[in-house]
C-alpha cells in the first residue's frame, strides 16, 4: 500500500513526522562546511572546552569510566531522488552501516548503543513494521557491531508505533497504532533486545498516567556501575505512548478538524512513572526518548505543543513542562537525549537542563549538512562530555557513493567534574 505524501506546508508543521524531499537530499558537489551554530550541525552552549574533550579516549589523569553512543532518525523519506530507488528496508542502509563501522573503530568501544527511534519508516501497520524491523535486524547482524560486545538498546519512535490517517484534503493526523505496539514487542523479545524483562508502568500500577496498555517494555529504566563504582541510571521514555486520554481542546489539535477531538494525542508519556524514577539515589541520570521536550533552542517549554514535534504539552496536560521541571529539581540529572527533528543541536532548556537532539542519523535533514552519531563519555572525575561525530551528506542522501567515515565535531560539556 503506497502512502500519500503530504504537502510541504504540512511537512514543515509536522517536522520529524514527515519531511518534504526538498528539505535536504544532499548536494551533488557537497563539501562539509565548518561546524558551528549557523549550520545547525554542532552547537556548543556554555561550559569550557578543554583540549582532551574532543578525544574518544581520555588522559590517564581522568580516564573514561563509562561511555555510550546514541542516534536517531535513520529511516528514508517517501520520495525518490532523481529516480534512484529507495531501499526496500526503508532504512538509509549506507549511512547505518557506516555508523556501525565508525563506532567499532572508536579508540574505546562504548558500552551501549541507544537508537532513539525512527529506525524504519512504517507509519502504516504492525505487519509493515514487522517486515521492516526484520530487514533492519539483518543490517545489524551483518554490521561491524553485531559481535563487538556493545549493547544495542532500540527505542520506539513515532514511525514505529504511530500511524498516519487522513482527516481532510491533504491533512493527516498521527495516532497510536494498536497493531504496531505488539509488533515492536515481538521484535524486541524475539531478538532479545532490552529490556528483558521491563520494569515500566502498567495501567493498574500508574492509574494517573492514563495508559491504554502494558508499558513495561516501552518506558523503563536500568542502572549500571561504571568502572569507578559510580552508578549511572538510564531512563527510557516512550514518547508516543498509547493513552486513554482524549483531547477536547481545539487549540491542541494538529488540524482544526472535528474528528481530531476524539483521538488520543501523539507525544504522550507516562509522566508520573517517570517522576518516580527520577527520585533515585543513583549518581548520574540520563533520560532518552524519541521526541524532544523543547524545540528549537529559543522554544519555551511552557508553549503549547500538540505532540507532533515534541512531547505533548497542551491544554490540561503540560507533560513536557512538567518533565523538564522534574529533571531540573533532580540532583543527579545530566541530560535528555532525543531525536525526531532531523538535525543536531545541544542546548539548555530555558538555561536549565541539557537537551541533545541527534536526529541526524540518515533521514533527510531539516537543517545542517552532516549525518552521524553522538558519543557520550563519563570521566572518573564526574565530567560528562557529548561529542557529535559527523560526515557530509552525500547525493542522494541515501546513496552508496560518497559515504565517508565520521569525524569528531565540537564537544559539549554536559556536566562539570564532581560527584
Amino acid at each position: 500500500m503506497n502512502k500519500p505524501r503530504p504537502n510541504l506546508l504540512l511537512a514543515l508543521l509536522w517536522g520529524g513526522c514527515f519531511l518534504s524531499p526538498s528539505l535536504s537530499q544532499g548536494t551533488k558537489a557537497n563539501s562539509a562546511r565548518p561546524i558551528g551554530i549557523e549550520t545547525g550541525v554542532a552547537v556548543h552552549i556554555g561550559g569550557d572546552i578543554s583540549d582532551d574533550m574532543g578525544s574518544t579516549t581520555a588522559p590517564s589523569s581522568d580516564p573514561i569510566v563509562l561511555s555510550f553512543v546514541f542516534i536517531g532518525c535513520n529511516r528514508v523519506g517517501w520520495s525518490v531522488v532523481d529516480g534512484i530507488p529507495l531501499p526496500a528496508s526503508t532504512v538509509n542502509e549506507p549511512q547505518l552501516l557506516q555508523t556501525f563501522e565508525d563506532i567499532s573503530r572508536l579508540d574505546r568501544l562504548p558500552e551501549y548503543f541507544f537508537f532513539v527511534g525512527d529506525l524504519v519508516r512504517n507509519e502504516q501497520s504492525g505487519e509493515t513494521l514487522t517486515r521492516q524491523l526484520k530487514q533492519w535486524q539483518i543490517l545489524w547482524d551483518k554490521g561491524a557491531l553485531a559481535t563487538s560486545g556493545i549493547q544495542l538498546v532500540p527505542i520506539a519512535g513515532n514511525h514505529e508505533v504511530l500511524k498516519s490517517i487522513q482527516t481532510g484534503h491533504k491533512q493527516y493526523y498521527e495516532v497510536p497504532d494498536a497493531t504496531a505496539y505488539p509488533a515492536w514487542l515481538e521484535w524486541i523479545n524475539s531478538e532479545k533486545h532490552p529490556p528483558q524483562p521491563g520494569n515500566g508502568p502498567t495501567p493498574s500500577s500508574h492509574l494517573e498516567d492514563l495508559l491504554a496498555g502494558d508499558n513495561q517494555q516501552f518506558s523503563y529504566s536500568f542502572a549500571v556501575d561504571s568502572n569507578n563504582g559510580k552508578r549511572v541510571r538510564f531512563m527510557v521514555l516512550n514518547t508516543d505512548t498509547d493513552s486513554t486520554y482524549r483531547n477536547t481542546s481545539a487549540s491542541c489539535c494538529q488540524h482544526p478538524v472535528e474528528i481530531t477531538k476524539e483521538l488520543p494525542p501523539p507525544g504522550w508519556i507516562p509522566f508520573h512513572w517517570a517522576a518516580e524514577e527520577v527520585d533515585s539515589s543513583d549518581d548520574l541520570l540520563f533520560a532518552l526518548g524519541h521526541k524532544p521536550i523543547a524545540y528549537p533552542a529559543n522554544w519555551k517549554r511552557s508553549m503549547p505543543s500538540n505532540g507532533a514535534n515534541t512531547i505533548y504539552n497542551c491544554g490540561h496536560k503540560m507533560l513536557a513542562r512538567d518533565l523538564a521541571e522534574t529533571f531540573q529539581e533532580s540532583g543527579n540529572f545530566v541530560a535528555y537525549l532525543c531525536a525526531h527533528k532531523h538535525l543536531w543541536e545541544a542546548f539548555r532548556i530555558e538555561d536549565s537542563i541539557w537537551q541533545v537532539i541527534a536526529g541526524n542519523g540518515g533521514s533527510p535533514l531539516e537543517r545542517g549538512d552532516q549525518f552521524g552519531f553522538t558519543l557520550v563519555n563519563i570521566f572518573e572525575s564526574g565530567k560528562v562530555v557529548a561529542i557529535p561525530h559527523e560526515r557530509a551528506v552525500p547525493y542522494p542522501y541515501y546513496g552508496k557513493s560518497g559515504v565517508l567515515p565520521a569525524k569528531p565535531g565540537v564537544p559539549v560539556l554536559l556536566k562539570e567534574a564532581g560527584w
